[in-house]
């Protein structure tokens, strides 16, 4: 009896472990396939520490071809098409043919969505603005420096709260604090709502007890590199000379026009079982759209995709085998927020709780820090070996 092929599009923490565990369940007669754009993986949750020099890219990067080694088809090329009426996604010109296929190609940031943030903004949000925004920080002498969330949803909830605390302490450290006024914007009533209002409180004085401003219901409308100026719900203008931002966050251009994708280009999925409304296919990560019970989405963060890729992979080698799958997501879910001098909160609870999410904020401790590097470590470690 002929093998099932297994196809996994994504390099990312999803794709990858997705591709792992499916390689370890199935027989060697199945083939399990990995396609990604770019040859190497990028652990994304590290940016931010490429950002403040304490990480060199080389350290949070992974060569893709290590996975074949475990027995695992890596296919590099640019994923241009999912054909799901024939089981087919299309790589380039090529085509690669398919029985399961699980979906974990992350979100696409979209600068151009908002004139003028691509030109006059920074981010951490790749590995090419980390690298950038770095010296740019060692630069900055003095003026406004905006912390922006552009758009919603975007991935890594604490990220533009992390970023505004450590901006604060490197720049106290360069002795130019006292120069410059630091403000963060975000689109909504509070950060990181979905976690519920305590927590959303609790970060925002985490923020502001550093003696940074925080502005809620602010939804970037467009950036004004001539006047030096950020316009904000259309006609509020905010005067800024470095400005960090979080661009609009996008389902990828194969995914929108794919038969998998909903009103707005994410797919839609069993929250449980993470399945499609196409038999046979997966959505995890970012990608996927899962609405809770209080009508709010799950929100985008690593931690969640490799925890789905763990259950789809279980429920994919249970259906090869002739098995009732059983695995499940449970919702659960969790973060750190660093917070400068060597100290970080630690957010977790459960997400598909009703009517609403159960999110505790623990104190900070240098404990959770240390917890935040080893998960590092040992993630990369696990899928990658060394």
């Amino acid at each position: 009896m002929a093998g099932k092929s297994v196809v996994v599009l994504g390099g990312g923490i999803g794709g990858v472990a997705a591709a792992s565990h499916l390689r370890r369940q199935l027989s060697r007669d199945d083939r399990v396939a990995l396609v990604n754009k770019g040859k190497k993986h990028l652990f994304l949750p590290s940016l931010l520490w490429v950002t403040f020099g304490l990480r060199e890219p080389v350290t949070i990067e992974r060569d893709l071809s290590i996975l074949e080694k475990k027995g695992i088809d890596v296919v590099i090329g640019d994923i241009t098409g999912v054909d799901t009426d024939n089981n087919k996604v299309l790589i380039g010109g090529d085509e690669l043919s398919y029985d399961y296929l699980v979906v974990a190609l992350g979100a696409d940031l979209e600068f151009d969505r908002i004139p003028g943030l691509a030109e006059g903004g920074q981010t951490f949000y790749n590995l090419e603005g980390a690298l950038k925004l770095n010296k740019e920080l060692d630069e900055f002498q003095s003026g406004r420096l905006a912390v922006v969330v552009s758009d919603m949803p975007y991935k890594c909830p604490a990220a533009p709260f992390e970023a505004s605390m450590l901006i604060e302490e490197r720049l106290k450290k360069r002795g130019v604090r006292d120069k410059i006024d630091m403000q963060v914007y975000i689109p909504t009533p509070l950060p990181m709502g979905v976690a519920g209002a305590k927590v959303g409180k609790a970060v925002m004085g985490l923020v502001e007890s550093k003696d940074v401003g925080f502005n809620v219901n602010m939804k970037l409308s467009s950036v004004n590199i001539k006047a030096g100026t950020l316009v904000f719900n259309e006609n509020d203008e905010v005067g800024y000379d470095l400005l960090v931002a979080v661009p609009p966050h996008v389902a990828p251009s194969a995914v929108r026009v794919s038969k998998i994708a909903g009103p707005n280009g994410w797919i839609p999925v069993d929250p449980n079982s993470l399945a499609t409304k196409v038999p046979n296919v997966f959505a995890i990560g970012d990608v996927a759209s899962i609405k809770l019970s209080n009508e709010k989405m799950l929100p985008k963060a690593g931690v969640f995709a490799n925890a789905q890729a763990e259950v789809v992979a279980s429920r994919i080698a249970d259906r090869i085998k002739g098995q009732e799958p059983k695995s499940e997501f449970n919702g659960f879910g969790s973060c750190f927020i660093e917070t400068g001098s060597k100290r970080a909160g630690f957010a977790s609870g459960n997400f598909y709780a009703e009517p609403d999410p159960d999110i505790r904020l623990r104190a900070l401790r240098p404990w959770w820090l240390w917890m935040k590097v080893m998960i590092e470590r040992r993630w990369l470690k696990r899928f990658f070996g060394g």
